[in-house]
């Protein structure tokens, strides 16, 4: 089956050919403002799965569009808390986990942040969360256009640092959940300010 595009003065329209001649493959076909018969007979139109197709597709980019501009806001921490936490003290018997999203992609899109199935807190751009844990294996995941999960190994005394990085996503932003070493993760944490945490 062939392709032949009619390009209108408002609108193209897209239809299936099945002549027998090579040369009309892909052909385009320049008409008037309005075409009320296909030049060729053996053309059957189908301006509507087109028009169908265009707009679907305008949707996507636009909601694609609003991801990646706009900023999204979540309710923010204590500002001394923020201070405080920035310090990196640990905490006797207890593993501290720094949830961190320091990002400008997907500034529009708030993701919710759960640990061992319950949630603890949205993030936005340069925005992160803190949990203290009890020690043993703990599970946190990130929920976007995607879900992200990783696991932890809480050991008393410690702190640990998980990036939550930004990616593009189909139709709007996806999340990876890693955990990153204390120098990235220290860094990462002074770049953002501390969200409301459950």
């Amino acid at each position: 089956m062939k392709k032949c595009l009619i390009l209108e003065s408002a609108s193209i329209i897209n239809f299936s050919t099945n002549g027998d001649n090579p040369s009309e493959q892909n052909k385009i076909c320049a008409q008037g403002a309005s075409i009320t018969q296909p030049a060729n007979p053996h053309c059957a139109f189908s301006s509507t799965t087109f028009e169908s197709h265009f707009m679907k597709n305008l949707i996507a980019i636009a909601v694609l569009a609003s991801s990646l501009v706009g900023c999204a806001s979540v309710n923010m921490g204590d500002a001394q808390q923020d201070a405080a936490l920035k310090t990196f003290a640990p905490v006797k018997d207890k593993t501290g986990v720094y949830i961190y999203r320091n990002e400008s992609m997907g500034a529009a899109i708030k993701m919710n942040v759960e640990l061992d199935g319950q949630a603890i807190g949205q993030t936005a751009a340069n925005t992160y969360l803190y949990k203290e844990v009890t020690p043993g294996k703990h599970t946190i995941t990130s929920r976007a256009e995607n879900d992200s999960s990783i696991e932890v190994d809480a050991q008393p005394g410690t702190l640990l640092y998980v990036w939550q990085e930004v990616k593009m996503g189909i139709l709007g932003a996806r999340s990876k959940l890693q955990i990153v070493d204390q120098a990235q993760g220290q860094k990462g944490v002074q770049e953002t300010k501390l969200a409301e945490t459950k």
